[in-house]
């Protein structure tokens, strides 16, 4: 059991991970959605194996990653997400499952709600600007979301807004305490 928590643990982890690299490169490397996929694969097998309980029904958790996967391509294709955003919900859909998939997404389009709201009002209010100017002279800041803020780009660190949903999915799913 202890193996799995780890695991679980190390998956929200590369949630953080995404989600401060999208807030500073406006990027999520393939690489983390990739270690999410593999996680879970991991721990499906030992919950398989060791019989831990720690998902329901294993082949719902199949269907909804895949059917997640066939959305977030069109998605993509459409743009309405960028092409990390798409692979890190992918991925992450496979950990929630029918319990926590309902979770999961509205945790995520709250938290990205929040996320639209904060980047209009950094963009159009003067207060706003003044905090962008300060943050912007940050060089560290330049590359992402910040620096896309000053240059008026109307684009948002989405994987901010996935991370805050995967921990409640992880919880609505059961495996968090």
């Amino acid at each position: 059991m202890i193996i799995a928590l780890t695991l679980i643990v190390f998956t929200i982890g590369l949630c953080i991970a995404a989600a401060v690299s999208d807030f500073l490169h406006l990027k999520i490397p393939n690489l983390l959605s990739g270690l999410i996929i593999a996680t879970f694969a991991i721990t499906a097998t030992l919950d398989h194996v060791m019989g831990l309980g720690l998902f329901d029904d294993i082949a719902s958790n199949l269907i909804i990653g895949v059917l997640s996967f066939g959305v977030m391509l069109i998605c993509f294709f459409t743009g309405l997400f960028g092409g990390g955003d798409a692979k890190m919900i992918s991925a992450l859909s496979f950990w929630m499952g029918v319990i926590g998939m309902p979770v999961f997404l509205m945790v995520t389009a709250i938290a990205g709600a929040i996320l639209a709201i904060a980047s209009i009002t950094m963009r159009k209010t003067n207060h706003g600007q003044r905090i962008l100017s300060k943050l912007n002279a940050h060089e560290t800041l330049h590359n992402g979301w910040i620096g896309a803020m000053v240059k008026e780009r109307n684009v948002l660190p989405y994987g901010i807004a996935i991370a805050c949903g995967a921990i409640g999915g992880f919880r609505a799913a059961g495996l968090l305490p």
